[in-house]
């Protein structure tokens, strides 16, 4: 499975460069000592794929394996803006998965994965952010934490309908201290179903995230190895 195909990365960047030109052009500003919070629901539907597999038999195979089929799974995030700052948050429910290689039986390995990150916030311009944030990954037997930095964008494309797009890059390190770079694109499209309180806003999006391992110790020597897990998501969120 392509990890993130140019075309998402692209898109995801065009967003920003968009909701960055209607800020611009947009006299429309938060009040200095506004606040406004939002909390939102969405289902990653989502596949986990990895180019290496645990240890099997005393050996650590590396092979290229795919987990069985979409995973369905639930992200609650929510999000406190004061003025031009804010802080924000999102939780990936810990889920398990069962692998398949050609090697291997249907479902003989499975691992199970969560997520967590925190963000401080920074609204320049009136539809776009730009974050610095902690984020963490358990997986069975190895968890990554560090620092990540993000940027985000929406813009209205006519009536209702909106697109938005989301880049982050990450500097994390797994329990082993194995140094592990961290992406993250999405880019979709919003539709605004209420503006009356609370503002209900409907979304539907690809997201995709990529770890590259840094010398990870294998059978033969160190190796650099790669996770990604992509799908699409839909959601909800109500700002208040």
């Amino acid at each position: 499975m392509t990890f993130v195909p140019h075309k998402f990365t692209v898109a995801a960047m065009l967003a920003l460069v968009t909701s960055l030109t209607m800020a611009q052009s947009s006299s429309a500003q938060q009040g200095a000592d506004a606040v406004s919070y939002s909390v939102g629901l969405r289902i990653w539907n989502n596949q986990w794929s990895a180019n290496a597999l645990p240890t099997i038999g005393g050996r650590t195979l590396v092979l290229r394996a795919e987990s069985n089929g979409q995973k369905a799974v639930p992200i609650l995030a929510g999000s406190l803006r004061y003025g031009d700052f804010g802080v924000s948050g999102s939780h990936f429910f810990k889920t398990s998965y069962g692998f398949t290689d050609s090697y291997l039986p249907p479902g003989s390995v499975s691992n199970t994965r969560r997520e967590t990150d925190v963000n401080l916030l920074y609204f320049p311009l009136p539809g776009f952010s730009a974050s610095v944030g902690y984020k963490t990954i358990g997986l069975d037997g190895i968890s990554f934490k560090g620092p990540i930095l993000g940027a985000s964008g929406s813009a209205p494309i006519g009536g209702n309908i909106g697109m938005y797009g989301t880049i982050a890059l990450g500097a994390l390190k797994n329990n082993l201290q194995n140094r592990t770079g961290y992406e993250l694109t999405e880019v979709g499209f919003s539709y605004l179903m209420s503006s009356a309180f609370p503002r209900m806003t409907a979304t539907l999006g690809y997201r995709a995230q990529r770890l590259s391992i840094k010398n990870v110790a294998l059978v033969g020597g160190n190796q650099n190895l790669r996770d990604s897990i992509a799908g699409l998501t839909l959601g909800v969120v109500a700002s208040f």
